[in-house]
């Protein structure tokens, strides 16, 4: 095996242990901080759809980070970039129709169906489900 790849595998493991370490040898009272993996410092991120629901519904990543969506329920789905219908009081107001702003959108009809798209550009950007009322979301993406 080569060098890189065991720093790949290595690396964490060594890592877990170290902080293992240093907690058992901190005061007890004290915890010991835990590291924080977010999304912005990771190549791809994922978002599920069930429940009729994106989760998590706000993300933060950087740029050039792949974001997967998929489908878990057994309802048609979309992921469409911009802004949603809203829908109005009949007799009150009137509905608003989608914006959609054309950077993204895909069907995900059937449950298993998965969309991929990687954010290049810093930005944020909303999306939602054009089958669904309220089932939004939104990505800021921050520069890498």
């Amino acid at each position: 095996m080569n060098t890189p790849v065991l720093r790949r595998l290595l690396l964490p493991t060594a890592l877990a242990c170290v902080l293992a370490l240093g907690s058992a040898c901190g005061d007890p009272g004290e915890a010991a901080p835990v590291p924080q993996v977010s999304a912005a410092q990771e190549d791809s991120a994922e978002i599920t759809i069930r429940g009729v629901a994106f989760a998590p519904a706000e993300i933060q990543v950087e740029a050039g980070t792949e974001v997967r969506w998929m489908n878990e329920d057994s309802v048609d789905h979309t992921v469409t970039s911009g802004i949603q219908r809203k829908q109005g009081v009949p007799g009150v107001e009137e509905d608003k129709p989608p914006r959609p702003d054309g950077v993204f959108d895909e069907r995900l009809p059937k449950q298993g169906d998965v969309f991929t798209f990687t954010f290049d550009e810093p930005g944020t950007f909303a999306y939602y489900c054009d089958v669904h009322a309220g089932m939004t979301g939104e990505i800021t993406v921050a520069e890498r």
